[in-house]
């Protein structure tokens, strides 16, 4: 309960600091670029919470997401930021998080320790990973993912549009 205080007073602080500039008129950028904040996580021991934060750009023609961490009695902190961050999660018994990241070849799970901020590959696959889940004693990892097409699919749903199985 603390921590979604703790959480909803972050998000508070966000929306006074943008609102308490000079007043003028509400500009086009300025409903595009808003921080976005989503995919909170509470920590499995209730003591911190991990979430992302989106924020595009009008300049630069792009979005950037970042990773951020709340932890008790310790200030909030930007663990990373990437073009896309998503699958946010918490590996039971560690200090440490789990993420999809932007980053090409097969490496399709990253984990992301606390202490160091260090960004590690934690699993590779040749396809991507749709949904995971850890199990409670972050022993075990489920994933679902798709495998692609084979030659003769391909061709078939070329000439005959989308296949679906029961």
């Amino acid at each position: 309960m603390k921590l979604f205080r703790l959480l909803s007073l972050l998000l508070l602080a966000m929306m006074i600091s943008a609102f308490a500039r000079e007043e003028r008129r509400l500009e086009f950028a300025d409903i595009i670029e808003q921080r976005e904040p989503y995919s909170p996580r509470i920590s499995p021991d209730g003591q911190a919470v991990a979430f992302l934060v989106r924020q595009s750009s009008l300049k630069e023609n792009n979005t950037k997401v970042q990773l951020w961490i709340v932890e008790k009695d310790k200030p909030s902190r930007c663990l990373l930021q990437d073009t896309s961050i998503s699958g946010l999660e918490w590996i039971p018994g560690r200090p440490t998080l789990s993420v999809k990241l932007s980053k090409t070849g097969t490496t399709v799970l990253w984990q992301i320790s606390l202490d160091t901020a260090n960004v590690q590959p934690l699993m590779d696959h040749p396809t991507p990973v749709f949904q995971y889940a850890w199990a409670p004693d972050g022993s075990q990892l489920l994933f679902v993912t798709a495998k692609g097409a084979t030659a003769e699919e391909r061709s078939r749903i070329d000439r005959e549009g989308v296949i679906y199985n029961e």
